[in-house]
């Protein structure tokens, strides 16, 4: 199966999981209002552990589906930075599946940019879109 099936896979079963299963209503609830989750039952040191563990996880699949893409070099953290920021604050800090989409559309519009223009052009792509949106709709972002 292809690196970009398994991300969006991946993508879909984690928003399935906090959309539909008890321990993401639990994690859903704890984050609105602790103290009222608190009080329903909800241990918040043990969702606090397990989502810990989960992103721990979530970013070891996603540096290895990185490093069967690319090729790695310490310096490159710059270059994946800008765009990762661009993609959570185009997506919503708040959603699932928003930086999903985001990340796709600023991947489209690079792949794009590449193609019609030189490829040296296409890291401005995301924080082109970042400022547009923040521009024209400052309460969408984030």
């Amino acid at each position: 199966m292809r690196t970009d099936v398994k991300v969006v896979a991946i993508s879909f079963a984690v928003w399935a999981v906090l959309r539909y299963s008890d321990l993401g209503k639990a994690m859903r609830a704890a984050a609105e209002d602790p103290a009222v989750a608190a009080a329903f039952g909800v241990d918040e040191k043990r969702n606090a552990l397990i989502l810990a563990g989960l992103c721990s996880a979530l970013a070891g699949v996603a540096g290895v589906c990185l490093a069967l893409s690319f090729t790695l070099a310490p310096s490159q953290i710059y270059a994946w930075i800008g765009v990762v920021f661009a993609a959570v604050m185009l997506g919503g800090l708040g959603r699932a599946l928003g930086p999903l989409i985001a990340g796709t559309v600023i991947g489209v519009s690079e792949a794009v940019t590449m193609a019609v223009t030189a490829p040296s052009w296409a890291p401005i792509v995301s924080f082109t879109l970042l400022i547009v949106i923040l521009v024209l709709r400052p309460g969408r972002a984030a």
